[in-house]
């Protein structure tokens, strides 16, 4: 069975779901999974996690995400997209570059955003954006979103319009097309995004990212170990003797010194990566010391019967 990571680099109008899909059948994986939802108006970066590495999509789902996305100044649609109705249309051509750079930084650490109608949030059992197509009254309340670095880098400036380029590196949950509709708010004309690539997810950038036409051509060794997913963990690496132990989730006693040896530093809830033999295993819990013993106890165990 085949783990760790494929980075996709999602091409235009395909869902996540069938990029996955694809991905597994060229890889003849038996189990596959994504880390984040690119609508399919979206390219970019796509973890694809394969085998046991499934089981740390949350960490790689909870990581920072960067973005390059291009706001249209002028228009707004019921989507926030440039696929959606379009609502309103004003001039934006006033609008001087000092204007939309300091807009831009007003998003800057937290600040609430209301999610997009048309998004896969729930509401009463359903996705929010199968109410709104079926014409139902939604209302989303708002969300906490953190933007740790925005910064403009083009405008291009049309007869009515203005096309802003700019990247964002914000944390999970942000919509950033809910970012273009309120930059147009805080200027005080419509605005929608026109256009978005993921150019980060977690670890993962577009330089590691690979296209479909490579996977076609047999390259399965553009799969990456699976701790790659989980390059700021601490690792610990055990002897082959304790995997019988591994397996069966037991605990570990482990000495301060032995961790020091490797460079890492016990503390109560630390979550410490298990290798065996150069591979990813498990992830195990810091749990109470007796002196400098400590026990650690089974997290998430990332392999059954051995290291493949």
């Amino acid at each position: 069975m085949m783990h760790g990571v494929f980075v996709l680099n999602k091409p235009l109008g395909m869902t996540s779901q069938q990029a996955v899909t694809r991905v597994k059948r060229l890889l003849q994986a038996r189990k596959a999974g994504h880390t984040g939802t690119l609508d399919p108006n979206v390219a970019g970066v796509l973890p694809v996690l394969l085998g046991s590495a499934t089981r740390l999509s949350d960490y790689v789902m909870e990581s920072e995400k960067a973005y390059l996305a291009t706001a249209w100044l002028g228009s707004s649609t019921d989507t926030q997209d440039h696929t959606g109705r379009v609502l309103a249309v004003s001039d934006a051509t006033h609008l001087g570059d000092h204007e939309i750079r300091d807009a831009l930084s007003t998003f800057l650490g937290v600040t609430m955003q209301i999610p997009p109608i048309y998004s896969a949030i729930h509401v009463a059992g359903r996705r929010a954006h199968e109410l709104a197509r079926a014409g139902q009254s939604v209302v989303l309340e708002a969300r906490e979103m953190v933007v740790h670095e925005i910064t403009l880098q083009q405008i291009t400036r049309r007869a009515d319009s203005l096309l802003v380029n700019f990247s964002v590196r914000c944390g999970k949950g942000t919509y950033v097309r809910t970012l273009c509709h309120d930059l147009g708010v805080k200027l005080g004309v419509p605005a929608h995004m026109f256009e978005l690539t993921r150019t980060k997810s977690g670890p993962f950038s577009l330089a590691d990212a690979h296209s479909f036409d490579e996977l076609e051509r047999g390259l399965a060794s553009l799969v990456r170990p699976t701790e790659d997913a989980v390059p700021a963990l601490p690792k610990l690496t055990v002897a082959k003797d304790a995997l019988h132990m591994i397996f069966h989730g037991a605990p570990l006693f482990l000495t301060d010194a032995f961790a020091a040896g490797q460079g890492v530093a016990f503390h109560v809830d630390r979550i410490i990566g298990i290798r065996v033999c150069d591979e990813l295993v498990a992830l195990y819990r810091v749990r109470e010391n007796e002196g400098d013993m400590w026990r650690l106890t089974a997290h998430k165990v990332l392999v059954q019967q051995g290291v493949e």
